[in-house]
């Protein structure tokens, strides 16, 4: 497995997610997603982003089935 298998960054996540760096970088600071610095870069782990998007994915599942959206 090779590190561009293992961890994605900043700029990749908010383009893949259209978001902005500032909305991915606030996730990272609030411990919702785990990074590792390498380098000057902080790298995010992608199997921890999964857990994140899986658990986002939840969030609003359960609102839209409880009518709160």
């Amino acid at each position: 497995m090779t590190l561009k298998d293992k961890y994605t960054t900043i700029s990749e996540v908010a383009t893949e997610l259209k978001v902005t760096r500032q909305t991915v970088s606030r996730w990272l600071r609030d411990g919702k997603i785990e990074t590792e610095q390498v380098g000057r870069e902080k790298l995010i782990n992608r199997k921890s982003l999964e857990r994140f998007l899986e658990k986002k994915v939840k969030e609003i599942v359960g609102k839209y089935k409880f009518g709160e959206l």
